[in-house]
């Protein structure tokens, strides 16, 4: 039988049906008006004593929170419970009424029951000849699931100065890992810094480091904008070699230090790519003064630098989590 008489049809065997054993119906959800329960006993009320949701299923009822252009919803789904997938879900404006809105998620929610046939546990989802025309239906895939470790790969550029010296360039490529949703992140950095000078007469001594900064660093902010500070440990070798003596000699010396820092950034829209600028320091342990044979004079290297930089991360797997 089709067509309107089927839908009379339909009707009347929902009233006729026994009332005495309602129907077991898994309603859960975070909404308190109405809640799950609420809606619940009306959808038992909409169902005969038999009528049953597809196996291992449940109903799921969320607020869905308003926005600047549209009025506040509440959502309904038909959840599998074995995989978490939403077989279906519609949502509807929030009336003032808790009954009303209780009402009309359980008229959707009785529209699926009546459209599934109570199947079996394991045996598949079967859709019913339809007896009238439902309302519309969304089907939504579930999202996969963020990666647990977000890693980037950098490479910056900038100045190191001090007060005494000059300045120098530098260059400095990073590797960092983050936890998903996490603001803290761990980084690992190798820099090359270039070569300045002090006089020691007759000469001058020149130097040069190379560097290699672990680091642990805190976010505040969004993917799209956000600050960040910073402090690692240092490990340097400097390259020394004097100029304009006698005799000239080179020395390579390791080093010890901190490294705080602090950065400002934002990403780009269409690309996992995050810009940043920032600002450090290096602070040596220890001092590394340099004399000449036979003369009276020395001269120490800076034991603090100051640095400027600026540069990008690329993120392969950019979800939209904190941090750049």
């Amino acid at each position: 039988m089709t067509g309107p008489a089927s839908l009379v049809v339909f009707t009347i065997a929902l009233a006729a049906a026994p009332s005495s054993a309602p129907p077991a119906l898994d309603v859960r959800g975070s909404t308190t008006c109405p809640g799950p329960e609420l809606v619940a006993e009306h959808l038992r009320s909409l169902l005969a004593a038999d009528a049953k949701l597809p196996a291992g299923s449940y109903v799921e009822v969320v607020d869905v929170p308003p926005t600047s252009k549209a009025e506040e919803e509440i959502e309904i789904r038909l959840v599998d419970g074995a995989s978490a997938v939403a077989l279906a879900s519609r949502r509807l404006p929030k009336p003032s009424s808790c009954a009303e809105a209780a009402e009309g998620l359980a008229v959707v929610a009785a529209t699926w029951a009546a459209r599934y046939h109570a199947v079996s546990p394991g045996a598949p989802l079967l859709l019913e000849p339809q007896v009238s025309t439902p309302p519309p239906v969304l089907v939504r895939a579930a999202r996969p699931a963020p990666p647990s470790l977000i890693v980037s790969m950098g490479a910056s550029a900038g100045i190191v100065t001090a007060s005494r010296g000059g300045s120098a360039p530098f260059a400095a490529i990073a590797v960092e890992g983050r936890g998903a949703g996490r603001p803290w992140a761990f980084r690992l950095s190798f820099a090359a810094l270039g070569e300045r000078t002090l006089a020691l007469s007759p000469g001058v001594v020149a130097w040069n480091r190379l560097t290699a900064s672990p680091e642990m660093s805190w976010s505040w902010g969004t993917p799209s904008a956000f600050a960040q500070v910073g402090l690692g440990a240092l490990a340097g070798v400097s390259f020394v070699s004097g100029r304009g003596f006698n005799q000239d000699a080179h020395a390579a010396n390791l080093d010890l230090g901190a490294a705080p820092s602090v950065r400002v950034g934002a990403r780009l829209a269409a690309f996992p790519v995050t810009l940043w600028m920032g600002a450090g320091s290096l602070f040596w342990l220890r001092e590394q003064r340099v004399r000449v044979d036979g003369l009276p004079a020395t001269t120490a290297l800076p034991r603090i630098d100051a640095v400027l930089a600026g540069g990008l991360s690329w993120t392969p797997e950019a979800d939209g989590t904190r941090g750049p």
